[in-house]
């Protein structure tokens, strides 16, 4: 049984990779790529889905969205310089009293 939880994880991994180096990749794809089942595809796209590895859409699956993995009490602690001075500028073009 060990083994074959390996194997599983093994292939998440596979299909983790191959995701990110392509931008997205087919059920069909995969299924050929890895000697499996479009079911077993499909299954292995809802795990990872859910534990935000992959974005499932239909007919295959993309990269996650980094933004939307991102608790928002760490998103917006991102890039917090750049955004302040954003804020500074806009505030700058905005007229007083308005």
């Amino acid at each position: 049984m060990n083994t074959s939880r390996k194997s599983i994880s093994n292939r998440h991994e596979k299909i983790i990779s191959l995701i990110n180096k392509n931008g997205f990749a087919t059920v069909e794809e995969m299924a050929n790529l890895y000697s499996v089942t479009p079911q077993t595809i499909r299954r292995d796209i809802n795990l990872l889905d859910e534990e935000g590895y992959v974005s499932r859409y239909h007919g295959g699956a993309g990269p996650s969205s980094s933004t939307e993995n991102v608790a928002y009490r760490h998103r917006k602690e991102l890039l917090y310089e750049e955004k302040k001075g954003i804020a500074t500028n806009v505030a700058s073009i905005i007229p007083d009293k308005s």
